[in-house]
């Protein structure tokens, strides 16, 4: 896995957001880490041809990135993913 950018955005509230695309298995993916200090939980996206989608982890290769990225292999996170 080959971490091919990561921009981390902050907002106003403390709230960071984190753009990464990861070339894994021969595809780039686009992940969109959304952290929301409120309810203390982390929401991971994965973009999709027009739009981001929630992880389906309806591919091996999918769920596999989504075990990386819950265990905080990519991004160090605060709260629980959800």
């Amino acid at each position: 896995m080959i971490i091919q950018e990561h921009k981390t955005i902050k907002s106003i509230a403390g709230e960071e957001h984190h753009y990464i695309t990861v070339s894994y298995y021969g595809k780039s993916w686009k992940i969109l880490i959304s952290e929301n200090i409120i309810q203390k939980m982390v929401s991971i996206y994965l973009w999709e041809q027009s739009g981001w989608r929630k992880f389906l982890n309806n591919t091996k290769h999918e769920a596999m990135l989504y075990q990386h990225i819950t265990s905080g292999e990519i991004v160090k996170l605060k709260y629980k993913v959800q």
